[in-house]
């Protein structure tokens, strides 16, 4: 969902490629994982195989916490 976040770096690359990918919140919202489980927002990948990745946003609460929000993730 794209009110929570943009996702750049993503599209179709060929085999031995490193791509750069990079989640971004927006206001209201932080970067809580990827699909794949790994939790920093901007990362390199190696491609091998095929990888399709979500990115996954949560809204943050007006105490500094956050609500798990992965019913409307951005994709990859």
């Amino acid at each position: 969902n794209t009110n929570q976040g943009t996702v750049t770096g993503g599209g179709t690359y060929s085999e031995g490629s490193r791509v750069n990918v990079t989640a971004t919140p927006k206001s209201g919202y932080q970067f809580d994982k990827w699909s794949d489980g790994n939790t920093s927002a901007s990362r390199t990948i190696n491609v091998t195989q095929n990888l399709s990745l979500t990115a996954q946003f949560k809204a943050v609460t007006s105490g500094g916490g956050s609500n798990d929000d992965e019913d409307n993730p951005d994709f990859l």
